[in-house]
């Protein structure tokens, strides 16, 4: 069947426009500008035959003073409770690591005009219909891939807006409407797993889900991990033992970075970003792979131990997390436990290959 093309009077037009956004302007109160501007008119047309007394101007001024004060305390006000929410906002971030979360998958990132992640999720064929939106809700790109099969599909987007102009960097969101023969609906894809990592990059903060990225705001369910019934509470009890965990981070010590490297296993050749960042969430490095540099199952990228400016970092104890354009990425590591380092107090497991581990991040043991 050929590919969905829009037209100017087509059903699907009808419901691309249906999503876009618009925005009315704000309509301010009556403030201290109109109120000004009322006294000096007053002033200027008053009866000089009988003028205004000075009890009436003084009180008339004493208002003014008093809706000063008003709007000042309520700006005052108004910066308090930003604040106070963007504090509370960040605590209850953090809170999601390790946590079971269900999330929705509706997020690109474009990097360097390079589209990064977005699939959608399909239970039957059907055609599709995807529409990219920027921060402010506004349609950037309307996309047509037209009949597509059940199962998971890559978002296939150039990082061009309607017009044919490269979009700027930075996060865009997606809707995708499919039709399998009863009409447009919207496609709802979902991930769910443990949060193993929280990045936060330009403002935005982005929880790792099963090798996938979701926004915080996309959070659509949170869960507290089931325990561990054989939980171990002494460190020293994990030397010699298997185990898998759900990521693994990277020690740096004068100068030298430890471990074999980051690993990561995918379905199928893809376009990849490898973005390390340090123990607050903050992007430190970016490696770029592009689809001939990866191979299906497992891959190992090296870390020189420098930032995105070439300065090597600090000595200290480093995560990363794995981009694609939309395949699936699996960034467990299975390794026996042969030692124990302690990292501002906190204990941390040494496999084999050098890495460490945080016990929190274990899924199962042997």
């Amino acid at each position: 069947m050929p590919a969905i093309q829009p037209t100017g009077d087509s059903s699907l037009a009808a419901i691309s426009s249906a999503y876009h956004t618009t925005g009315e302007e704000e309509k301010d109160p009556l403030g201290r500008d109109a109120f000004l501007t009322m006294l000096v008119a007053q002033l200027q047309n008053q009866d000089p035959l009988n003028p205004k007394e000075g009890t009436d101007f003084t009180s008339q001024l004493a208002q003014y003073s008093q809706l000063e004060q008003t709007i000042s305390s309520n700006d005052n006000l108004e910066s308090i409770k930003n604040a106070i929410l963007e504090q509370s906002s960040e605590t209850n971030t953090s809170d999601y690591l390790g946590k079971e979360v269900i999330g929705e998958v509706d997020a690109i990132e474009v990097t360097d005009g390079e589209p990064f992640g977005g699939f959608y999720t399909l239970e039957d064929p059907a055609n599709v219909m995807i529409l990219v939106t920027d921060a402010n809700g506004a349609e950037v790109r309307t996309l047509y891939p037209g009949q597509m099969e059940a199962g998971n599909n890559d978002i296939d987007w150039d990082g061009m807006d309607n017009e044919g102009n490269p979009v700027m960097d930075g996060t865009y969101n997606y809707t995708v409407l499919s039709d399998n023969g009863s009409g447009f609906t919207k496609v709802l894809t979902t991930v769910s797993g443990k949060v193993d990592a929280i990045l936060n990059k330009d403002g935005k903060t982005y929880l790792q889900v099963a090798g996938t990225f979701i926004q915080a705001e996309s959070v659509l369910k949170v869960m507290e991990p089931v325990e561990n019934t054989s939980a171990i509470t002494n460190p020293l009890e994990y030397l010699g033992r298997e185990i898998r965990v759900a990521e693994t981070l990277i020690n740096v010590d004068g100068g030298e970075v430890g471990g074999s490297g980051v690993s990561f296993s995918i379905e199928r050749p893809d376009d990849v970003q490898v973005v390390i960042f340090d123990r607050n969430g903050n992007e430190i490095r970016t490696i770029e792979l592009s689809k001939d540099e990866v191979e299906a199952g497992e891959n190992t990228v090296s870390w020189d131990g420098k930032d995105n400016q070439g300065d090597m970092v600090a000595n200290d104890l480093y995560g990363y997390v794995i981009k694609t354009k939309g395949v699936p990425v699996d960034m467990t590591r299975t390794g026996i436990v042969d030692g124990v380092s302690y990292k501002n107090g906190v204990a941390y497991l040494h496999l084999e290959d050098g890495s460490l581990a945080d016990p929190i991040s274990i899924l199962n043991i042997k």
